[in-house]
């Protein structure tokens, strides 16, 4: 019965019914499943009711068995940050950015980690590449205007609060 353990399983996900999806996937990887996409499934119900650890393992896991999944790195990351383990993000990130220097998800995550590790002019300038690639939504400007706003530049806050409102 593994192929309907992990079918309902995606349904389930599908359905935001992570407890009960979370269960039947675990029964299909017990039952000899071994793909990246139910890890990162598995990693993502569990991200989803906030077991954190066991998030990460699934999302490493899939990472070990799909090295190029995005949607198990970007999981990774959300683990990391969620415990504020941040200079383990950070490091991971600038990895990725490394292969992938067009990664808007981890330009942004890496603006969030800097800013959790107090180093706002790197996350304004993180933040201000993701502006001139257009590339930040309004809430990603209104960041960019808060950091400009806490480090004393209150000229391009102002442009930048503007632009978020525009936008």
């Amino acid at each position: 019965f593994l192929r309907a353990h992990k079918n309902l399983g995606f349904v389930l996900v599908q359905q935001d019914d992570f407890d009960d999806a979370s269960e039947h996937l675990a029964k299909a990887l017990s039952l000899g499943e071994g793909d990246g996409v139910t890890y990162v499934a598995l990693g993502y119900c569990h991200l989803m009711l906030e077991r954190h650890v066991s998030a990460e393992n699934a999302y490493r896991a899939a990472l070990l068995r799909s090295p190029d999944s995005s949607d198990a790195r970007n999981g990774l990351v959300n683990c990391l940050l969620e415990t504020e383990r941040h200079k383990e993000a950070l490091s991971f990130l600038e990895e990725i950015l490394e292969r992938n220097p067009d990664d808007v998800f981890s330009r942004r995550a890496r603006a969030n980690a800097l800013i959790a590790l107090d180093r706002p002019e790197q996350a304004a300038a993180t933040l201000e590449t993701l502006r001139r690639l257009d590339a930040l939504d309004p809430r990603g400007l209104l960041l960019l205007g808060d950091v400009y706003h806490n480090l004393g530049i209150q000229h391009l806050s102002l442009d930048v609060y503007r632009e978020a409102l525009q936008g």
